[in-house]
């Protein structure tokens, strides 16, 4: 993953995500191997806005999953 850049790779193939999977990815990196709540998913990605639900950040989540992971 190359934060500078916006882009990941799987597999040497480059992954394509949106500007919110990749936020949201980024966020999930830089606090590897530590819980992160879905409140402070929102902040990260969205700042203080709060139109966004748990349940949209799960799909958020799940829909990044299946372009990244090689089991799914």
């Amino acid at each position: 993953m190359d934060l500078v850049a916006r882009r990941v790779w799987r597999r040497k193939k480059e992954a394509h995500l949106s500007p919110v999977q990749f936020d949201i990815l980024a966020a999930l990196v830089r606090h590897a191997g530590r819980v992160v709540s879905h409140e402070q998913i929102m902040k990260q990605v969205w700042g203080e806005t709060r139109d966004v639900t748990p349940e949209a950040i799960r799909i958020f989540i799940h829909q990044l999953r299946h372009k990244i992971e090689s089991d799914l």
